[in-house]
C-alpha cells in the first residue's frame, strides 16, 4: 500500500534498560519499515548488561543509528533524552523489546495526514511472548473519544502510538515522576492540548510481554497509582463542559473495581467521594440489582460467584 506521505519525517526514539537479548530484533523492525524514519535514536540507560555494547555493534550495521548512554534514571527520562535529539516531525517512541511491522509507520503517516489537526495516532497492538509467540491483539478505538478510552485503558500503548513531536514538547515531555501509567499521562496532556487523536485499528505493533520489561506491569503494585490518574482526569473533566459525563462516570467505576480486587478500602474510599448515591453501573441487570440493593461488595461478591459456578459447569 502506497501513501502520499513520503515527506514526512519520523524520528523513532528507543530507550532500553538491559535489553541486550532483544534490541537486535527491535532495531530490524524499525529499519524494515516501508516508510523510513529520518533518525533512529537509543538511549542506552544505564544498562548492567550488554545492552551498549550491542548498539554500538549495531551501528557498524546501521551507520546512521543514534547511540545515546545516560545513567540509569527511567524509561521516561530516557524517553526526554531521546526526544530532546529528535529533529523529525513526528515522533515514535519504542520500547527495547518490541516490535512493529513493516508497514505500522506508513500506515499511522498516512492516518495523521488525513485531516489537518492530527496531534497522535493510538494505535492497537498485538501481545506476544518474550519469544514474540503470538498471545493476543487488542483492538483500540474511540470510546466514544480519547478521554473515555485512557479512563478505561482502551488507549494503546507506548510502542503502538505516534505523536507529533511539538505536541509532546508542548506537554512537558514524559513525566519522569510517574511510576505507572507514562503513556497515558502523556496522551492526556496531548489531548488536552486540542488537536485531533485519531485511532488506528490496525494491529501492527508487537509488544513483548517478559518480566522486566518497561509494558510488562505488576498491577498488584501499580492499581493505586492507575486509579490516581484517572481520577485526576475525572476531576478534571467533571468541572467541564465536557459532552460525555455518563460514561466518564461509568469509566471511572471499572477502574475502581480493578482496584476494588487489590486494595478494597482505598477503592471504596474513591466511590463513596467521587460517584453519587445514586449511581448506577452500567454492566448486566444481576450487577446492577446487586449494587443498588447491597453496594459494590454485594455486587462483586455475586459477580465472583457467577464466575466460579460458570467455571464449574
Amino acid at each position: 500500500m502506497q501513501f502520499s506521505n513520503l515527506n514526512e519525517s519520523v524520528s523513532v526514539v528507543i530507550p532500553g534498560y538491559n535489553v541486550a537479548s532483544y534490541i537486535e530484533a527491535s532495531l530490524a523492525s524499525v529499519y524494515a519499515q516501508t516508510h523510513k524514519p529520518r533518525e533512529v535514536i537509543c538511549i542506552n540507560d544505564g544498562s548492567t548488561d550488554d545492552t551498549l555494547a550491542v548498539l554500538h555493534r549495531l551501528q557498524n550495521i546501521y551507520p546512521d543509528l543514534i547511540v545515546i548512554d545516560q545513567p540509569n534514571g527511567g524509561a521516561c527520562s530516557a524517553r526526554n533524552a531521546g526526544l530532546h535529539a529528535a529533529t523529525g516531525t513526528w515522533v515514535q517512541f519504542f520500547d527495547g523489546d518490541d516490535v512493529i511491522l513493516p508497514q505500522k509507520i506508513e500506515s499511522q503517516i498516512a492516518l495523521a495526514c488525513s485531516e489537518p489537526d492530527v496531534n497522535v495516532v493510538i494505535g492497537s497492538y498485538q501481545e506476544v511472548d518474550s519469544n514474540l509467540k503470538y498471545i493476543r491483539t487488542l483492538t483500540e478505538a474511540a470510546c466514544p473519544d480519547v478521554y473515555i478510552a485512557i479512563m478505561l485503558s482502551r488507549a494503546g500503548r507506548t510502542s503502538s502510538h505516534l505523536y507529533r513531536r511539538a505536541a509532546v514538547v508542548r506537554s512537558g515531555g514524559w513525566n519522569t515522576t510517574r511510576k505507572s501509567s507514562q503513556e497515558y499521562d502523556l496522551l492526556y496532556r496531548v489531548a488536552r492540548l486540542g488537536g485531533i487523536a485519531k485511532f488506528d485499528g490496525n494491529a501492527y505493533t508487537q509488544l513483548r510481554l517478559r518480566e522486566g520489561s518497561i509494558t510488562h506491569t505488576n498491577v498488584a503494585a501499580n492499581v493505586r497509582r492507575v486509579l490516581d490518574l484517572r481520577i485526576n482526569i475525572f476531576e478534571e473533566l467533571s468541572n467541564e463542559t465536557y459532552p460525555f459525563q455518563d460514561e466518564l462516570k461509568q469509566a471511572l467505576f471499572e477502574t475502581i473495581r480493578l482496584a476494588y480486587s487489590y486494595d478494597r478500602v482505598y477503592a471504596l474510599e474513591m466511590l463513596n467521594r467521587h460517584l453519587p448515591k445514586s449511581f448506577s453501573p452500567n454492566r448486566n441487570s444481576v450487577y446492577a440489582l446487586a449494587y443498588s440493593l447491597f453496594g459494590i461488595d454485594g455486587a462483586e461478591r455475586l459477580s465472583k460467584l457467577g464466575q466460579r459456578l460458570r467455571g464449574a459447569a
